[in-house]
């Protein structure tokens, strides 16, 4: 499998399977909290930054990882690894 096509499953799959450990996860983790340490607990917050970071870090980092590796794979991405004209 190219190495483009690759980042793209990898970023579908990291935002399909981040919503569900936020499901499942976060709620046993807070069972087991002492009760001092739950009432601090927020929801609300933590859910805000995990969309935060569901929404917009993790499409951008993974459109970044999949133009980057789709220019190594071109031709002038290509010709310009072997370029060391420039190197002293």
């Amino acid at each position: 499998m190219k190495t483009p096509v690759l980042y793209f499953i990898r970023t579908v799959c990291a935002m399909v399977v981040m919503p569900l450990m936020f499901i499942v996860i976060y709620p046993l983790v807070y069972i087991f909290l002492p009760e001092t340490t739950a009432r601090l607990a927020d929801l609300p917050r933590d859910l805000i930054i995990f969309v935060l970071i569901e929404v917009v870090v993790i499409p951008i980092i993974g459109w970044r990882l999949y133009s980057r590796a789709r220019y190594l794979v071109s031709e002038k991405g290509v010709r310009e690894a072997g370029d060391t004209r420039d190197v002293l």
